[in-house]
């Protein structure tokens, strides 16, 4: 009985193993494209053998990598640093070899790709699927498929090639995108994927058996960076002496909130903090008085990106009052009071405001220039004059 039950494990193996020669995956590859260069970026590749030949993962491989397939895989690589809603970095799609031979079958193959921050993976990602096309057979006149990039070697009309947006045997992978990775917020990510193929060992028109590509279940990973953006929106100058005014950015990248991480460098290049800035919908006012703030930028903390806007930028208070001429006429006699002191004003905004005491006590209603005080007994007097926006003269004749 113990025999028994051993050749019957051992001959239910060899069925399984021939069963497996059936349909099976042999290459994968995802289309990245950065910075405007598309290429695709192997995941996976193992050697065939059909028909008396034997392939090797180099010559199965996607991307050849000029002559390296290794040199050009997806998982561990880090494509760079890139700016929020910039569209340089796109995942396109992917592609996928498979083999079948009678009476296997391969019915679909599919990608499941997550991005989440590096380093905090979820416990259960939740993955979105993308159905690969059917893209290609094996054109035996040519011994390979008929397509570029990435044709590849094949000698039996088993080999099929599943490409994203496929359509009839045309490619359109450069051409769609799966996932702009760029528009999200700033910080460092992750992308995971894996993929699944779908056949049957044992029914040519069967679709039962499932087969993974997916890093002896641990996916493929690859990084990226989201840098935030700001740039400068517009200016409100100061609306009165003394007063604030406001430097508008546009933003992208970062998330609502209140930052005190924009900073600026004044005129004696001493570094200074914004303080707590609100952000609101890609938008954010910085509340300033009148002086040169240079080099406003803003230092992410998430992703280690420090953008910062062109040029230099200039708040004025408004333009002062100049005091153009002062006449007076003394009083007539000992104890009276006839003197007065006419006061004559230009520029600043509307009318004045004038104080014969420094300032301590003005008119209460404004005046055009020039302007007249009457009755006043002898003495000294301080003249001072500021306009409608509160900016006081600031000089004599």
């Amino acid at each position: 009985m113990k025999r028994n039950i051993g050749c019957l494990f051992i001959l239910l193996c060899i069925l399984t193993n021939i069963n497996a020669q059936n349909f099976f995956p042999y290459a994968s590859a995802v289309w990245i494209e950065s910075n405007g260069h598309g290429q695709f970026y192997n995941t996976y590749s193992i050697s065939t053998t059909t028909s008396g030949h034997t392939f090797t993962a180099q010559e199965n491989a996607i991307e050849q990598g000029g002559g390296n397939w290794q040199s050009a895989l997806f998982q561990d690589r880090d494509f760079g640093s890139h700016a929020a809603n910039s569209h340089s970095l796109i995942f396109r799609g992917a592609e996928v070899k498979t083999y079948k031979k009678n009476p296997g079958n391969v019915c679909s193959a599919k990608v499941f790709y997550v991005v989440y921050p590096q380093g905090q993976r979820p416990v259960s990602p939740t993955f979105t699927e993308h159905e690969i096309a059917w893209f290609d057979n094996c054109d035996l006149n040519q011994y390979k498929f008929p397509d570029l990039p990435g044709d590849g070697p094949c000698n039996e009309s088993g080999y099929q090639k599943w490409q994203s947006w496929a359509s009839g045997g045309v490619g359109h992978l450069t051409e769609n995108s799966l996932l702009d990775l760029t528009q999200t917020s700033e910080g460092k990510y992750t992308l995971e994927l894996y993929y699944q193929v779908n056949g049957s060992y044992t029914d040519p028109n069967g679709c039962s058996e499932i087969v993974y590509i997916n890093n002896g279940g641990n996916n493929y990973k690859a990084n990226f960076t989201v840098c935030p953006v700001i740039s400068l929106a517009s200016v409100v100058q100061p609306s009165s002496c003394g007063g604030n005014g406001q430097i508008i950015l546009t933003t992208a990248g970062i998330e609502n909130g209140i930052y005190n991480q924009f900073y600026y460098t004044d005129a004696s290049d001493v570094i200074h903090s914004f303080g707590n800035v609100q952000l609101i919908n890609n938008s954010a006012t910085l509340t300033v008085p009148a002086g040169v703030y240079k080099d406003i930028r803003y230092v992410s903390s998430v992703s280690g990106c420090s953008p910062s806007i062109a040029g230099d930028v200039t708040l004025q208070d408004p333009l002062l009052p100049q005091i153009t001429g002062i006449t007076q006429s003394n009083v007539q006699c000992f104890g009276d009071s006839s003197g007065w002191i006419e006061v004559s004003v230009s520029g600043g905004s509307g009318q004045y405001f004038f104080s014969k005491d420094g300032g301590i006590n003005y008119t209460s209603e404004s005046h055009t220039s020039p302007y007249k005080f009457e009755n006043l007994p002898a003495g000294n007097y301080n003249i001072q004059v500021k306009d409608t926006k509160g900016c006081v003269a600031n000089s004599c004749p």
